[in-house]
């Protein structure tokens, strides 16, 4: 399985604990083309931090409190070998394509 699916699966399941309905969400995961340091035990790490947007279904982020974020933050770098930072988009807007705001014509 690669990596992004178990990454999803990890943030599917601690979400649905917490009583969020994930059934119309849609989740997206990147890793960025960057390397990031970060502590894993330790050790200084060097990996590529991965990206998560989780939107509803009108294309908005969807609300999460901090300590879920850090609960599936932690969750991830704990169980995906060579990822050592999680970062969250969590803007207001819609998300763009191509440089494009979602509800311009494509």
């Amino acid at each position: 399985m690669r990596k992004e699916e178990t990454i999803k699966e990890i943030i599917i399941e601690i979400l649905v604990r917490h009583d969020y309905d994930m059934r119309r969400a849609f989740i997206f995961v990147s890793f960025l083309n960057v390397k990031a340091i970060g502590v894993q035990g330790d050790m200084r790490t060097y990996h590529k931090p991965v990206l998560i947007e989780i939107l509803n279904e009108e294309e908005y982020a969807i609300a999460i409190p901090y300590d879920i974020l850090d609960e599936i933050s932690n969750k991830i770098t704990n169980s995906i070998k060579d990822t050592n930072k999680v970062v969250w988009e969590i803007t207001k807007n819609n998300w763009c394509v191509g440089g494009k705001s979602k509800g311009d014509k494509l």
